[in-house]
């Protein structure tokens, strides 16, 4: 259902856009060029949604492995932009000068990034059957990430967008956010060595199922044999 209704706000948005665009740009509607990146964005999260939703149908361990790998890909994606930031942000605090409303912008992507793929891992480890090694790292994440190193960061934006000294000098951010960041890397780092061990897994019971699958085999045929040698040996021996 609501990938049905947001499919249908952005067909409707963009009949309007389509209209709008063939008017001059003063006499354009605002209210539709402040809606449509909220619509397009319900689209893609709904979509995102019900993908993730068509993979949990059937809890096998395909689906297991299918979480693990969609965690360790979030994972990296949020170290790479929690990553942009710290760089951008440390040399901001180095320089001593507020933010610029044109990095504002560009730390304003960065950590969107971070928080749909936080959105996302939160989503693949919901289903509480992962390996007590990614309940560990997602939980570091949680503290470190989240919440300590969270209070660092709110308070440099607070001080750089006021245009106050910061609180923190480049190398204390650098190292805060570090060790932040440290936690996303131990937890993709987890759910690649989960993932070896579901592989592993899954290729011996393969394996006991090959095996097993041989063995009746074996035994279908001794039966079929046995029975042939009654037949020849108490009907037709005697024929």
């Amino acid at each position: 259902d609501n990938m049905t209704t947001a499919f249908d706000a952005v067909q409707k948005a963009r009949a309007s856009a389509e209209a709008e665009l063939a008017k001059p740009l003063e006499a354009r509607d605002a209210a539709l060029r402040a809606s449509w990146v909220p619509t397009i964005t319900r689209l893609i999260i709904s979509s995102q949604d019900l993908r993730y939703l068509l993979a949990e149908a059937a809890n096998t361990a395909s689906s297991r492995l299918y979480r693990m790998k969609g965690l360790r890909h979030f994972s990296w994606l949020m170290s790479e932009y929690a990553g942009r930031e710290r760089a951008m942000m440390g040399g901001t605090i180095s320089s001593g000068r507020p933010i610029s409303i044109e990095a504002l912008a560009k730390l304003a992507a960065f950590r969107g990034h971070v928080e749909a793929g936080w959105e996302m891992a939160e989503k693949f480890m919901v289903t509480g059957d992962m390996p007590p090694r990614m309940q560990t790292a997602f939980g570091e994440v949680e503290t470190e990430f989240f919440d300590k190193f969270e209070k660092t960061r709110e308070a440099v934006y607070e001080a750089g967008l006021a245009g106050k000294p910061y609180p923190v000098d480049e190398l204390e951010w650098f190292g805060q956010a570090t060790r932040a960041i440290d936690t996303l890397l131990a937890l993709q780092s987890a759910a690649t060595e989960s993932m070896h061990d579901r592989v592993g897994s899954i290729q011996f019971v393969a394996l006991i199922e090959t095996i097993a699958a041989g063995a009746l085999i074996f035994l279908a045929l001794g039966a079929a044999v046995l029975g042939i040698s009654l037949v020849v040996r108490r009907v037709i021996g005697p024929i």
